[in-house]
């Protein structure tokens, strides 16, 4: 059965995780007018479907996600290590760029030292189960490695909301983190406290903790 660009649409008007599960074992194919990589995303009571749509012939995936609005243990995460002591710095920016841009939740790089006492660095990548395969296939195209290793893990995601304060320079997106309803993270936005810094010429510190300010005494 073949589906051309309506599918799209379609996932725009909230089908059900169940009514994508249902094309998936359809084994559905989408033609040409569906921009390769197009991913939709469709809010269904607890969870996120999340409908991946690829080329000609591909069947689409479907997987769940928690809202991160509320707290919660993902499970079903993958932790991937690779050990590089003979990459070019560039390469593994551009390594990182592309995991990231491929869905992976995390991507870092850590000092190590390997055999021979070589200094390397050890690559971790977060990433769900379901997008294994094509995080092991970036990796190892895109980096000198010979082999990698993965485990699974669970990540125990804060609750979260968002606010915006007013500071003396301009406004401020703030996300808040809660931990068993309480309040216990508080971080400001990175690229609107800088903007408002340069554009003020004030230093970034000082909006920073301004607009953290302002968030903690909101709920006070």
């Amino acid at each position: 059965m073949a589906v051309g660009s309506g599918c799209g649409q379609a996932a725009e008007r909230a089908l059900s995780p169940l009514a994508l599960l249902w094309l998936k074992a359809m084994g559905v194919r989408f033609l040409p007018a569906v921009p390769p990589g197009v991913v939709r995303r469709v809010a269904a009571g607890e969870g996120i479907a999340v409908l991946e749509i690829g080329h000609e012939g591909a069947v689409p995936r479907v997987r769940e996600e928690r809202r991160h609005g509320e707290e919660h243990i993902d499970e079903g995460m993958v932790m991937i290590q690779a050990n590089l002591d003979d990459a070019s710095p560039e390469w593994m920016a551009y390594a990182m760029e592309r995991l990231l841009a491929a869905g992976a939740n995390d991507v870092s790089f850590l000092p190590m030292t390997m055999k021979k006492s070589r200094p390397g660095m050890l690559l971790q990548v977060l990433c769900y189960q379901s997008d294994l395969e094509m995080m092991k296939s970036i990796v190892f195209t895109e980096t000198t490695t010979f082999g990698l290793r993965y485990f699974p893990v669970a990540v125990h995601r804060l609750g979260r909301r968002f606010a915006t304060v007013a500071t003396r320079w301009g406004d401020v997106r703030v996300k808040i983190g809660f931990h068993r309803g309480e309040r216990v993270q508080v971080s400001p936005e990175y690229e609107m406290c800088a903007r408002l810094a340069k554009e003020a010429g004030v230093p970034l510190q000082t909006v920073y903790e301004e607009a953290r300010r302002l968030a903690q005494e909101m709920d006070a």
